[in-house]
């Protein structure tokens, strides 16, 4: 894509946006809500909140796909995590949707994520005897479980919006329903896993450039392709 081409889509979207003023807010207001409330949006103090999670930081700990502990290039939950969000920031931007509540969203879906990634919820849900869902215990942890139970106090939206990160796998689902800033989640979770696997996996030297599926190679040769 030329720069060009890309111009085109700037502010495409931004009649959709969702209004941050028109939140429907969080169950209570807290000393960090008044302190920042004039100074920030609120979405943006959501995405303060999760960086200071617990959740947020056991995820560096936590398996994307391939694990190895001895091999700090190899990406975990947390670094997919940011590159979920600067990919979703950066659609945000172009389109001309809200940043602020796109940031809030790619940071919440993984807090709740198990440990050795998929394989992991697979686990789970033998064990529990139904589906485990990293998505929605996320929103769990986050609006029940951290801070001793009080939760994070997030918007409504940022909990509303968590559980659309995903629609498994296969062809991307777009729910014209949904507020946008949903959707880019969902893009940009897709575009930030795929080149991002594959290159651990050459890197791991469990698969050779040449058994990668042609599908993929088209996309790029790279994440940042």
């Amino acid at each position: 894509m030329k720069a060009e081409d890309l111009r085109k889509y700037r502010g495409a979207l931004k009649h959709l946006a969702f209004d941050s003023q028109k939140s429907l807010g969080r169950r209570t207001q807290d000393d960090e809500d008044l302190i920042l409330a004039d100074i920030s949006d609120p979405f943006w103090i959501n995405a303060l909140k999760i960086t200071n999670a617990k959740g947020f930081r056991r995820e560096s700990h936590k398996t994307q796909v391939w694990s190895s502990p001895d091999n700090p290039l190899i990406r975990n939950r947390m670094t997919h995590t940011l590159e979920v969000m600067i990919i979703a920031e950066t659609i945000a931007q172009i389109l001309g949707l809200n940043v602020d509540l796109v940031k809030a969203l790619a940071l919440v879906p993984d807090i709740g994520h198990p440990p050795f990634g998929h394989a992991g919820e697979r686990e789970l849900g033998k064990i529990l005897g139904f589906e485990f869902k990293h998505e929605i215990f996320s929103v769990i942890l986050a609006d029940k479980i951290e801070r001793k139970g009080k939760g994070l106090n997030l918007s409504f939206e940022v909990l509303d919006g968590a559980p659309y990160h995903s629609n498994g796998p296969g062809i991307i689902k777009i729910d014209s329903k949904c507020q946008p800033e949903y959707m880019v989640i969902r893009l940009a979770d897709k575009f930030a896993y795929l080149p991002s696997d594959v290159n651990d996996a050459l890197r791991m030297g469990y698969v050779k450039f040449d058994e990668i599926p042609k599908l993929v190679l088209c996309l790029g040769d790279n994440q940042r392709e």
